[in-house]
């Protein structure tokens, strides 16, 4: 990513711990699924077992009814990803750059799950950035009313790599919020809504951002 968009993200940082009340920690949301947990580069050889190998180079998650995949389909891939490969699972947010977080704000891990299906992704929480790591764990429901879940759930910043999240930006929720927007799938640049929105690298480089921005504001 440019010069250009990390200046505005970190802008943009800077001026969210400038409406932080005297006293009060940021509040910060990271989404699991492809943001702090690499699970695309799982989805797709299961896809692949399940429906043929023309889905074994899966390029994003958000493909899949364009792939004729149908949204039980999908999610139950999905599923299996969790409960049967967790541990293959990859963390994409160091242990280092959470625990960073932790210090100077108020993270917390945030994902939809289906009632009882969020023991592996507490357990895979756990596993990574420790036992009192926060879980927001948001009911299953249409991928297009995932961004106002997040919000309501009252972050100042959300780290998240949905182009549906960015979408979301635009909703009176979002006024005082902002979003980190992972450029993990191109396409998401084109629904950035610039008043909230900024593009970061990975997580890895918002949590950086994060720090960055906290000294500058001590």
């Amino acid at each position: 990513m440019g010069v250009v968009e990390e200046e505005r993200a970190f802008s943009l940082i800077c001026g969210q711990f400038g409406k932080v009340a005297k006293g009060r920690r940021l509040k910060i949301g990271i989404d699991v699924d492809d943001t702090a947990a690499d699970v695309t580069g799982l989805l797709g050889p299961m896809l692949a077992k399940r429906h043929g190998a023309a889905f074994s180079s899966l390029r994003n998650r958000f493909d899949l009814s364009g792939l004729g995949i149908s949204r039980v389909d999908g999610q139950g891939a999905y599923a299996s990803v969790w409960n049967e490969k967790r541990n293959e699972i990859k963390p994409l947010l160091s242990r280092r750059a959470f625990m960073m977080l932790k210090e100077i704000a108020v993270p917390s891990f945030v994902a939809a799950r289906p009632k009882g299906a969020e023991g592996a992704l507490r357990e895979w929480v756990e596993h990574h950035y420790g036992g009192d790591a926060r879980v927001d764990v948001l009911p299953p429901g249409p991928t297009s009313a995932h961004g106002a879940k997040k919000l309501g759930k009252g972050y100042d910043i959300l780290i998240d790599d949905a182009p549906h999240v960015a979408a979301s930006m635009k909703l009176p929720i979002a006024r005082d919020r902002a979003l980190l927007l992972v450029d993990k799938w191109k396409e998401a640049k084109a629904n950035v809504n610039k008043a909230n929105t900024a593009i970061v690298a990975n997580a890895e480089h918002a949590a950086d951002l994060i720090f960055e921005a906290h000294e500058l504001a001590e």
